[in-house]
């Protein structure tokens, strides 16, 4: 995840942070003291666990409220696009298999969603079975090229459970953001066919 998007998502307050830093310093060295270590371990979990989503370890929705609510000059906007994914089926993967299996699913594609992103763009859980990904610095077509590369890597990958393969698919709708997050979020979910199980843009 780049620096702009980071900046605003620490849940530390400034003395803590500057602790925590220090802190990471001396365990790098390998001279924390034992009182040391505990408040690092601390302060680590409350930083980790403030914005991740503790099935699947994306980020979760607390940092596409963030930011969507980060405002920029209109001369130094970022160019960014948005997709949109959702597990087709889910449903009856649960009822087919179990609450468990499903978890696995969940996390199999989120793992597949990251595996396909640039260290800039931001993986989210942001509801149950959906995602989203912020592309930065990408087009129409960089965010078709993103959502081509996790359709096609998601429908390979079936996920094994229990001995049964459960091959799923994913449908994802994507927009440029021109005018806000949030409204270039229900842009995708407007999609024409966006439960298709097909890449569709929206422009």
């Amino acid at each position: 995840m780049s620096v702009e998007f980071t900046s605003a998502l620490d849940p530390l307050t400034r003395d803590d942070q500057r602790l925590f830093e220090e802190l990471r310093d001396k365990a790098q060295e390998g001279s924390l003291t034992r009182p040391e270590l505990a408040m690092y371990t601390l302060l680590e979990k409350v930083h980790a666990h403030a914005f991740r989503d503790e099935l699947t370890g994306l980020y979760n929705r607390k940092v596409f409220n963030q930011v969507a609510t980060k405002r920029y000059p209109r001369m130094n906007r970022p160019e960014r696009s948005i997709l949109v994914i959702d597990i087709d089926d889910f449903k009856q993967v649960n009822t087919r298999y179990g609450h468990q299996a499903g978890d696995a699913v969940l996390r199999s594609v989120a793992e597949t969603i990251a595996s396909c992103l640039r260290d800039e763009d931001i993986a989210i859980r942001y509801a149950g079975d959906e995602f989203c990904v912020i592309a930065a610095n990408a087009n129409l077509q960089g965010a078709y090229t993103i959502a081509k590369r996790i359709h096609d890597r998601v429908k390979k990958a079936p996920i094994r459970f229990e001995g049964h393969d459960i091959s799923v698919s994913v449908s994802i709708g994507y927009t440029e953001v021109k005018a806000g997050l949030l409204k270039a979020f229900a842009e995708a979910l407007r999609t024409p066919a966006f439960a298709g199980m097909a890449v569709i843009a929206y422009d």
